[in-house]
């Protein structure tokens, strides 16, 4: 149970993470946004420090994710879902993928 809160977990945690490493590259929409009163607050002029922890936080998240799923079914018995699946081999190409970047 603790492996599967886990995963769960950190996909939940990922989608703040997802959305705002998209909005910080939207250029149109930062232009506008940097001509209302927000900007008083938030520096749209310069949002790629926020894109940088975004992308740190969606790897950590990812991460940990891919590790309590397949030790979760590692656990079960159910290892093979990693080869006979179309979840497990999504899994594993996007885990070996997250490797080479």
């Amino acid at each position: 149970m603790v492996l599967l809160f886990l995963s769960r977990a950190s996909a939940y945690f990922m989608y703040p993470s997802l959305m705002l490493v998209f909005l910080t590259k939207m250029h149109a929409l930062r232009t506008r946004l940097a001509l209302t009163f927000l900007s008083t607050w938030i520096p749209f002029h310069d949002l790629h420090a926020l894109h940088a922890v975004c992308g740190k936080a969606i790897f950590g998240c990812a991460a940990l994710h891919v590790v309590a799923h397949v030790c979760r079914w590692a656990a079960q018995g159910n290892a093979r879902y990693l080869y006979s699946h179309a979840t497990g081999r999504s899994g594993v190409v996007a885990a070996l993928s997250m490797l080479f970047v």
